[in-house]
């Protein structure tokens, strides 16, 4: 099963500013989904950079919280890690966290949605008519492109973080097919 990819609220990133993109990212996907799962797509399923370690995903959520309120309060994107001052506050704190997190995950990456409403991040090449291929025992479902004009030819795009397709739940649900044209 391959769901095509759909849709992208990535503007073009030379015509906005961090701030904006970052916001126009939360809004699209708020839109599709609600916000754990929104937590988990910015984040690309990640509970860890080489600075930040958040010990399960419920803090995790709790930053994106934060991250959020800081944004509403603030109307700026928090401080990154090297501008947060020695005494900043821990919900700051959690907040530049969360924003170094996101920041890694999304670095070169582009957030979609799938036809079957799936939403996740892959590379920023992905381009509407790819679709997600999930092979059975992989480590990450991958992005591929339809080769024009040869049927069954795709080429690889890179691979992809597609909410609630991570942990095989693709293989445990009734709409899995092995056969051909699946």
């Amino acid at each position: 099963m391959s769901p095509a990819f759909r849709s992208d609220p990535d503007p073009n990133i030379e015509d906005t500013n961090e701030f904006t993109l970052v916001k126009t990212i939360i809004s699209t996907l708020s839109s599709w989904t609600h916000p754990p799962v929104v937590a988990e797509v910015l984040s690309a399923g990640n509970l860890k950079t080489n600075i930040v370690k958040f010990r399960d995903s419920a803090q995790k959520l709790h930053a994106y919280h934060l991250f959020l309120q800081y944004i509403t309060t603030h109307d700026e994107l928090p401080p990154r890690l090297w501008q947060l001052q020695k005494d900043a506050a821990l919900d700051v704190r959690h907040a530049a966290w969360f924003r170094a997190l996101f920041s890694e995950a999304s670095r070169h990456r582009r957030f979609f949605r799938t036809k079957m409403g799936w939403p996740g991040c892959g590379p920023k090449v992905m381009q509407e008519g790819d679709v997600i291929f999930v092979a059975q025992g992989a480590n990450m479902p991958c992005v591929l492109r339809p080769v024009e004009g040869k049927d069954n030819y795709h080429l690889f795009v890179g691979t992809a973080y597609v909410y609630g397709l991570m942990a095989g739940e693709l293989f445990d649900g009734e709409g899995y097919s092995s056969g051909p044209g699946s």
